[in-house]
């Protein structure tokens, strides 16, 4: 199988392995992709493919003197991430970096079972990128007023929403969050809060808190607005404009 280029690849195999590759060996015409966990050098010649069990991997890459690529997830999640970001860059009100961090964040809880939120919508763009990372396999709920406020700032009608999400996926929560919050019985793997107020995340938290399944996570932007402590259950993350709250 020939690539137009690594990135062509790396979206190849970030797609068929999720993230159980962790080297990959290139060559011209062929590469070898290293499965730790299933323990086997997948051999990819052209239109040939052939499984070689791993027995000795220092005595394979010298014997044919392959390239040796070391990718760590960050490397592979950026392959991916740009096909996610090219989607939305134009329009997201978020930088290539902040977006970048949120994405691996979503990409974390991609094997959890349970649905997805966003609080605090504006044109739904994140959203967009929480639901395309899950590949529009999940359930995925919307809170917000969806209609312009007074100063026109951070609002977007319903419709336009709508538009720019483009999911059957998609419950849209119009009105006061967390008023709109009636979701008790709904388990949650990932939850993304962009109030830009203290009560706005504080209410995120407290009314999602007891449906966030292991491993789940509800992620804040601005640690500014974090003037709380969650209880034991969630371990806390710092990672640049960012607050991850991980349930144990």
């Amino acid at each position: 199988m020939e690539f137009k280029s690594n990135d062509d690849m790396f979206e190849y195999l970030q797609n068929k392995y999720e993230d159980n590759i962790l080297m990959i060996i290139l060559d011209f015409e062929s590469y070898y992709e290293v499965n730790y966990n299933n323990n086997y050098v997948f051999q990819a010649d052209k239109d040939l493919y052939t499984k070689n069990k791993l027995l000795d991997i220092t005595g394979e890459l010298e014997n044919y003197g392959k390239q040796l690529f070391e990718l760590s997830k960050p490397q592979l999640n950026k392959n991916i991430f740009n096909s996610v970001w090219n989607n939305i860059s134009e329009k997201s009100t978020f930088s290539y970096e902040d977006a970048f961090d949120i994405f691996v964040q979503i990409k974390s809880c991609c094997s959890l079972n349970g649905c997805t939120a966003e609080v605090g919508v504006f044109e739904g763009y994140t959203s967009k990128m929480i639901i395309d990372t899950f590949k529009n396999t999940k359930k995925h709920y919307c809170y917000d007023l969806f209609e312009e406020s007074k100063d026109k700032v951070f609002s977007c009608h319903l419709e336009e929403v709508e538009k720019n999400i483009n999911s059957s996926k998609v419950i849209y929560k119009k009105g006061f969050f967390p008023y709109t919050f009636d979701e008790n019985l709904e388990s949650f793997c990932f939850v993304f809060s962009d109030t830009s107020t203290n009560i706005g995340a504080k209410n995120t938290y407290e009314f999602f808190k007891d449906n966030i399944v292991s491993g789940g996570k509800i992620v804040f932007y601005g640690d500014k607005y974090i003037d709380f402590t969650p209880d034991i259950s969630f371990d806390v993350q710092n990672i640049n404009n960012l607050v991850v709250y991980t349930k144990k």
